[in-house]
C-alpha cells in the first residue's frame, strides 16, 4: 500500500533525526543530564474501521500515541499501562524541574508522571489518579467526543448528527455502537460533553442531533 510505505518512510526519517540529536548530546557530554521525551499528536488508523484516516475519527487507533522518556530520574525499561495524555507532559516537567507555580490555587491540567517514576508498585489510589478523569476529544473535521474514566466514549459528528457510544472495557475494538441500546448512558455522557465544551469553548454552535429528532 503506497500510503503505508510512505508512513514507514516517515517513521524511518524521524528515527534518523532523533539519532542525530542523541549523538550530538553524547558528543557534548550532555546525554546523562538531559531528559528526552518523544510523543506525537495523534495515532494512525490502518483499516481497523475501514478507513486509513488519521484525525477525522476519534477511534482508539487515532487517540493512542507513543510516549517515550529517557533521562535523569527515569528508570530504563519501565512500561506503564496507565492512561497518559499530552496534557500530562507540562506538570511532569514542572515537578521534575522543581518549578514552583506562582498561583498554586490554579493547578495545571494533567497529571505529573513523576509518581510513576518514583513509586513501585503503583497502588490503587495512584492508579485512580490517572484513570478517573474526563477528556474532551476533537478533530478538525467537526467531530467532537468525550471520554469518561477512559471507559465510556461518546462521539458526535455535527454535520450529519451521527453519534457513536462505546464501552471500551467491554468492547476495546469499538465494534459495537451502543447509541440505541443505552439511552441513559448516552444522556449522561451528553451532559458531560456539554459541560466540557462550555468550559473550554471547543467550538461554537452548540450540540444537536440530526434534524429528524
Amino acid at each position: 500500500v503506497p500510503r503505508l510505505a510512505r508512513y514507514y518512510q516517515q517513521i524511518t526519517r524521524m528515527d534518523t533525526q532523533v539519532g542525530r540529536v542523541v549523538e550530538a548530546l553524547k558528543a557534548k557530554g550532555l546525554m546523562d543530564q538531559t531528559l528526552i521525551v518523544i510523543i506525537s499528536d495523534h495515532g494512525c488508523q490502518w483499516y481497523e474501521h475501514e478507513h486509513t484516516y488519521y484525525v477525522s475519527h476519534l477511534y482508539e487507533q487515532s487517540l493512542r500515541i507513543p510516549w517515550i522518556m529517557r533521562g535523569p530520574g527515569v528508570e530504563a525499561g519501565v512500561v506503564s499501562d496507565l492512561p497518559i495524555t499530552q496534557v500530562d507532559l507540562l506538570p511532569t516537567l514542572v515537578e521534575m524541574g522543581g518549578v514552583r507555580l506562582e498561583a498554586p490555587e490554579r493547578p495545571l491540567e494533567g497529571r505529573s508522571l513523576l509518581p510513576l517514576l518514583e513509586k513501585s508498585p503503583v497502588d490503587e489510589k495512584l492508579r485512580g489518579r490517572y484513570w478517573k478523569r474526563t477528556l474532551l476529544l476533537k478533530t478538525h473535521y467537526d467531530t467532537l467526543g468525550v471520554l469518561v474514566d477512559f471507559r465510556h466514549k461518546l462521539i458526535v459528528d455535527r454535520p450529519t448528527g451521527t453519534r457513536w457510544l462505546f464501552d471500551l472495557e467491554q468492547d476495546p475494538g469499538e465494534m459495537v455502537n451502543l447509541i440505541d441500546r443505552e439511552p441513559e448512558l448516552e444522556a449522561r455522557l451528553q451532559r458531560v460533553l456539554e459541560v466540557e465544551v462550555k468550559a473550554r469553548m471547543a467550538y461554537l454552535g452548540g450540540l444537536s442531533r440530526s434534524s429528524s429528532r
